[in-house]
């Protein structure tokens, strides 16, 4: 068992320990950042509707004790809005624009390494079963008589390596576009909170 480990890591000179190695990191950059992405969304109708019924009790700090305890860009992006709502709109834009530029850095964390081992991993495949099929007919002593262990053992070494390699750069580009949809989920919820609740207040002014 052991030596047949050893002799799967050492597949195609390395390139299949190269691979699990990717692997590994892909599937804790996607669960991270799935988590983080998860915990940092609310929903956003819901949210704004109960800060606007608050709002309407003239419940200002209430409101404002609601969006520092609850975790989330929208929230946060709401308390800026409530925060600077005696300014002038252009300040607060300001203000909002900032923070969403921010963030945009922390969202996007992480997303160009699981896009980059989407690239590479299949041509890290070739490459490995490349390798393993020079080393096989640098072994034979015959280039024009294959022996049918030998070609089994070629073909089962690159039909290990190819497919391999391929499941971790699918696995890549579908979990990139799982968290970059995400992403862009929470900037367009943070964007309409924003203008809705900018919206409101404007309207309580104007009264």
């Amino acid at each position: 068992m052991c030596g047949q480990g050893v002799k799967f890591f050492t597949l195609g000179g390395g390139s299949m320990f190269l691979l699990v190695v990717l692997l590994a990191i892909l599937l804790v950059y996607i669960t991270e950042r799935a988590i983080f992405l998860h915990s940092g969304n609310v929903k956003p109708q819901q949210f704004i509707d109960g800060i606007t019924a608050l709002l309407g009790n003239n419940r200002y700090r209430e409101a404002m004790t609601i969006c520092e305890e609850t975790p989330g860009f929208v929230p946060t992006i709401v308390k800026i809005a409530l925060f600077c709502n005696k300014e002038n709109r252009e300040a607060t834009d300001y203000a909002v624009k900032n923070f969403v530029l921010s963030v945009v850095p922390t969202l996007e964390r992480r997303l160009r390494s699981i896009a980059l081992v989407g690239k590479i991993a299949p041509a890290i495949g070739c490459i490995g079963a490349s390798v393993v099929f020079f080393k096989f007919m640098a072994n034979s002593s015959d280039a024009s008589y294959l022996q049918s262990e030998s070609l089994f053992a070629l073909i089962k070494n690159i039909l290990t390596i190819i497919p391999f390699s391929l499941f971790i750069g699918i696995l890549a580009n579908v979990g990139y576009s799982f968290l970059y949809g995400r992403v862009r989920t929470l900037m367009y919820n943070m964007e309409w909170s924003y203008v809705e609740i900018a919206n409101y207040l404007a309207r309580i002014y104007e009264k």
